[in-house]
């Protein structure tokens, strides 16, 4: 598997990827913590999944090309599957994703898996937001804005 950390209009993350697939993007500390037991090798397709995520967060691009790979099963799988088919532009309230999880009041225990998520924006739990106001974000408040203002889901987007 492949590794790489690069500054992005998110600020510094690091990406784990192999054969189109990614498994891991995260801020460089918790990123090292969570693969300090992997073999990895350095470049290679990390580095070209953290090109696409500084085109998408700089507008220049709407797709990856990678496949993200995450909890398919239990809550949690219920949870990122639910968060995966959230249309770009759009945004669903904690509550939401619960109920639509199969567990109606559980926003708390979403909030709880979305921070767990191994590939925020491909796996986009930027587009989660409280009913009463932004939410968390594991990659920080700001990357969450940011994100949310490219994709045409803040209006009026925010001057950053």
């Amino acid at each position: 598997m492949y590794a790489a950390c690069a500054p992005t209009p998110l600020g510094r993350l690091c990406a784990a990827a192999e054969d189109g697939k990614a498994f891991l993007i995260d801020r460089p500390r918790k990123f090292a913590s969570k693969t300090s037991r992997w073999s990895l090798k350095p470049g290679g397709e990390a580095l070209e999944l953290l090109g696409e995520i500084i085109e998408y967060a700089s507008g220049r691009r709407e797709r990856f090309t990678f496949t993200p790979v995450y909890p398919r099963s239990g809550f949690a799988g219920a949870v990122l599957n639910v968060v995966s088919r959230i249309p770009r532009g759009r945004t669903l309230t904690y509550g939401e994703v619960a109920a639509a999880a199969g567990r109606p009041g559980a926003a708390r225990a979403v909030g709880t898996v979305l921070n767990r998520n191994p590939v925020p924006i491909l796996v986009p739990c930027h587009r989660v937001v409280g009913k009463n106001g932004m939410g968390g974000y594991g990659l920080g408040l700001g990357a969450k804005i940011l994100l949310l203002a490219v994709e045409g889901a803040l209006t009026p987007a925010p001057s950053l």
